[in-house]
């Protein structure tokens, strides 16, 4: 993070501010209202003044020279000495992607004389929500600790299958509050609740799930991920490969300022040490793992078979873990696997919940990462007619459809807006009758679709997209930075003009369609998710080819 200049103050400067991939990568901050008392800068009088309250390390403002603390006296050539913070706020976000700022640097000791000790102030922020890029972050675990008079838990995190720190819930508190504070207009996830009595070992278990849910959607954020207090939250090693860790390692330690480090944590307590440079462990002795440790898949069916163990050196990746799981329901794999697939739930935008399916030729190995988070076996099927025929020739698919789909309207995957329909599906699950249930649910227009995150993609540039896929379309959705779908017309492709697409490069999946007026157009999304999109693609075309040669 750009900190105070030290202790020379200047007078007025011009920096011009090239909008970056994360925006322009700071945050002001400043008195609601306009006017005030007068108060000496650098020996001049001023009125009060909108301030830089934050600055993104290696963001726009930071290469353009910005420094925290910078008061600011005009936006692209408009005085804004003593104006409101929202005429500031408006005329930094109104001005395009080049920003001109004069600015006043002064020293940590003058800043802090003119911040305000009352609550009459507002923060925005100028950043770019849209850059995300996966990280291998997990919470896999949470440990009991007992100390003289106190007993607590820590979560245990880990990047990229490797211990970095343990944390307390307070601590996971502690950084949400200071990440609402700094980026005020991004939708954060919801972080687990307090619980003012004891807490069993199953309600900890839903709190680590909790966590390690909040943690990855945050820290998948670019301009978040960069913040001084992720970084020193998540404590990653210093010396790392920026391509391995994407956080601070770049960075050299002894540029930073003294504070708090973290430590290696003994028996699961993270304690801390005074010093200037990083001292972080990256990995921890783990204990040796039995060679036939079993890897778990629920089901979402009732009671004995609502989990299937299977030991993981058994297969070799994805495809056969999938076979044995439908041999342990009796559910025959030889037609069937090509209709089913292993899956993790993650949170996606706007507060909803997403199924992942882990690519068939995944390795086993990646597959114990995922064991962090609960392993789902689910049908994958696009198409209704092929669905019906499989059900009625397979007792044992109709049955498995039947309660993935009851679970999935309770945890709301599926979608029913019509109340009407809510009640039919209600009411027939309840009587247990599949067959009915089925068909009711071929009635719902998002039963079927997979719907991905919102991206960035080379049709939009100003806003990112959400691609949703069934048998009929890919749909193209414009969306704001939160991923809350704008109110513009969505684009439809249908299947028979959409062809050759490929995952291009790690992060970037491409496609081409026919336009109306008989143009090839091609859409590339930047997604992490680009391997489930091309599955995707790929298992609506087999079922397609599957249907027209039946």
């Amino acid at each position: 993070m750009a900190e105070f200049l030290p202790q020379v103050e200047s007078g007025p400067r011009d920096v011009v501010i090239e909008k970056g991939d994360a925006g322009f990568g700071f945050n002001v901050r400043g008195q609601v209202s306009a006017g005030g008392q007068l108060k000496s800068i650098n020996g001049v009088l001023y009125p009060p003044l909108q301030h830089v309250s934050m600055v993104m390390q290696n963001g726009a403002a930071d290469l353009a020279g910005v420094k925290k603390g910078d008061r600011i006296i005009a936006v692209n050539g408009v005085d804004v000495q003593g104006a409101e913070h929202r005429h500031v706020v408006e005329l930094i976000k109104g001005g395009g992607p080049k920003l001109e700022l004069t600015l006043i640097s002064v020293s940590r000791q003058t800043h802090e004389r003119l911040e305000p000790t009352d609550e009459a102030l507002t923060t925005d922020g100028f950043h770019d929500y849209g850059d995300t890029s996966f990280r291998p972050i997990s919470v896999p675990s949470f440990e009991l600790v007992v100390t003289p008079g106190e007993k607590y838990y820590v979560f245990k995190i880990h990047y990229d299958d490797q211990f970095i720190c343990s944390r307390r819930y307070s601590e996971f508190v502690d950084l949400h509050n200071a990440l609402k504070v700094e980026f005020v207009d991004f939708k954060f996830p919801k972080l687990p609740g307090k619980w003012p009595f004891q807490m069993n070992e199953q309600q900890i278990e839903q709190r680590r799930r909790g966590l390690e849910s909040y943690l990855q959607k945050v820290i998948s954020v670019k301009v978040i991920a960069a913040f001084e207090a992720m970084q020193e939250f998540v404590a990653l090693e210093s010396n790392s490969s920026v391509d391995d860790v994407p956080m601070k390692s770049h960075v050299s330690p002894n540029s930073l300022e003294p504070h708090n480090d973290y430590i290696k944590p003994q028996n699961g307590v993270t304690e801390r040490n005074e010093s200037s440079t990083l001292s972080v462990p990256v990995s921890e002795s783990k204990p040796k793992q039995p060679s036939d440790r079993p890897v778990t898949v629920y089901t979402n069916l009732p009671g004995d078979l609502s989990k299937v163990e299977i030991l993981s050196e058994s297969c070799s990746d994805i495809g056969q873990l999938v076979e044995k799981c439908l041999n342990s329901l009796k559910i025959p794999s030889q037609k069937l696997a090509p209709y089913f697939g292993i899956f993790f739930l993650q949170d996606s935008d706007s507060s909803t919940k997403f199924y992942l399916r882990l690519p068939n030729e995944t390795e086993m190995g990646a597959v114990k990462r995922k064991a962090a988070s609960q392993l789902y076996l689910r049908k994958c099927v696009f198409s209704r007619k092929l669905e019906k025929e499989l059900s009625d020739q397979h007792p044992t698919f109709s049955n498995f459809l039947f309660h993935q789909a009851k679970a999935d309207l309770k945890a709301g995957i599926i979608p029913v807006e019509s109340e009407d329909l809510r009640q039919k599906l209600t009411e027939s699950f309840k009587l247990k009758n599949v067959s009915d249930t089925i068909d009711i649910l071929h009635s719902v227009p998002t039963y079927n679709v997979v719907t991905f995150p919102h991206c960035a993609s080379s049709v939009q540039k100003e806003n990112p997209l959400k691609l949703s896929v069934d048998e009929n379309a890919v749909y193209l959705k414009i969306c704001d930075q939160s991923g809350t779908e704008l109110d513009y017309e969505c684009v439809t492709c249908t299947w028979s003009t959409v062809d050759d697409w490929s995952v291009e490069s790690e992060g970037s999946f491409s496609f081409n369609f026919k336009r109306s007026n008989g143009k090839i157009k091609n859409v590339k999304m930047q997604s992490d998710l680009a391997q489930q999109m091309r599955e995707c693609f790929d298992q609506v075309h087999a079922e397609r080819q599957k249907l027209s040669i039946s």
